[in-house]
C-alpha cells in the first residue's frame, strides 16, 4: 500500500471513530453548564418538584377535592375533635306538663306552676277535715255563742280544689240592747272566700247590713248573708220578732281557684 492510500484509510477510520462516540445526557435543573475558575461546576438552581404529587402530599384527592370532603366528614368537627351538634329542638307548649308557665297563661287544668317555673302535677291534697261538710245540710255544728262573744277554733279545715266547707252555730241574742254582729274569718296561705248567712229563730223576715267591703249574697238554700275575702260579717240585722233576735248562722269557706289550702277559723256573734 502506498503512502496515499495509507493516509486515506487512516482518515476514514478516524472519522468513523468520532461518529460512534457516546452522547452525554442533558441535565435538568443541574448546573448551568459553566465552570468557575477552579473547574468545578456551580449549582444554584431550585430543587426539582415532582410532576404529579400524590394526594397524601397535598391533602387533595385525585379529583381535586379535599380528603375530608372525599371521606364525607365535617372539616369543622374534625378540626375541633367534637362531633357536629343538632341545634333543632322540639317546642314545649307553654302551660303543659314539664313546660314553662307564667302569670298570664298559667298551667293546664290539673297542673300547677312550680317554684322552678314549670307546670307539674301537684302532690295529693291531704285534707284535715274530720268529715264531709260541703253543703248547708251537712254543715259542721259549732258551739253556741252569746251576744258579743268570739270563738277561735284554730286550724280546722282544708279546701281541696274548688270545694266549699260549711259550718253552723246558734247565736243567742241574750238581752235587749246587745248589738249582735254575726261574722267569721279564716287564716290561710291563700285567699279564701268567706260568707255568713242567717235564719231567724223567731219569725222568717230578716233585714241585714253587711260590713264594709262585703257583698250581699243569698245561700244555695235561700238564706240572706254577707261575703268577703278571708272574712265576712254583718253590721246589723233584724227579725220579725220584736223581742227575739236569736238566729241560726251558717258559715261557708270556699275558693274559686283549685287549691289545696289548710285554714284556721274564728267566728263571733
Amino acid at each position: 500500500m502506498d503512502l496515499r492510500k495509507s493516509m486515506i484509510l487512516g482518515g476514514w477510520v478516524l472519522s468513523m471513530g468520532l461518529g460512534c462516540s457516546p452522547i452525554e445526557p442533558e441535565v435538568t435543573g443541574g448546573s448551568s453548564g459553566t465552570e468557575d475558575g477552579s473547574g468545578t461546576a456551580s449549582d444554584d438552581s431550585e430543587p426539582s418538584v415532582p410532576a404529579n404529587p400524590s394526594a397524601s402530599d397535598t391533602g387533595m384527592s385525585a379529583d381535586g377535592t379535599s380528603a375530608d370532603s372525599a371521606m364525607g366528614t365535617d372539616s369543622t368537627s374534625s378540626s375541633t375533635g367534637e362531633p357536629p351538634t343538632d341545634t333543632t329542638t322540639e317546642d314545649c307548649p307553654l302551660g303543659t306538663e314539664g313546660c314553662s308557665c307564667d302569670d298570664e297563661e298559667g298551667c293546664d287544668e290539673g297542673l300547677e306552676c312550680s317554684d322552678a317555673g314549670t307546670c307539674e302535677t301537684p302532690p295529693p291534697c291531704m285534707s284535715i277535715d274530720a268529715e264531709i261538710h260541703d253543703d248547708e245540710a251537712t254543715a259542721t255544728p259549732l258551739t253556741e255563742l252569746d251576744c258579743g262573744n268570739t270563738s277561735d277554733l284554730g286550724l280546722i279545715g282544708t279546701i281541696d280544689g274548688t270545694e266549699t266547707d260549711w259550718y253552723t252555730f246558734y247565736g243567742n241574742h241574750e238581752f235587749i240592747g246587745c248589738n249582735e254582729r254575726p261574722g267569721a274569718a279564716v287564716d290561710s296561705d291563700v285567699p279564701l272566700e268567706v260568707c255568713v248567712f242567717i235564719s231567724c229563730d223567731s219569725g222568717n223576715r230578716q233585714s241585714i247590713e253587711c260590713d264594709g267591703g262585703n257583698t250581699t249574697e243569698m245561700s244555695p238554700e235561700g238564706r240572706p248573708g254577707c261575703c268577703g275575702t278571708d272574712s265576712a260579717g254583718m253590721e246589723d240585722y233584724g227579725c220579725s220578732s220584736l223581742t227575739n233576735d236569736d238566729v241560726f248562722v251558717w258559715i261557708s269557706v270556699t275558693s274559686e281557684a283549685p287549691v289545696c289550702a289548710n285554714y284556721g277559723l274564728s267566728y263571733d256573734f
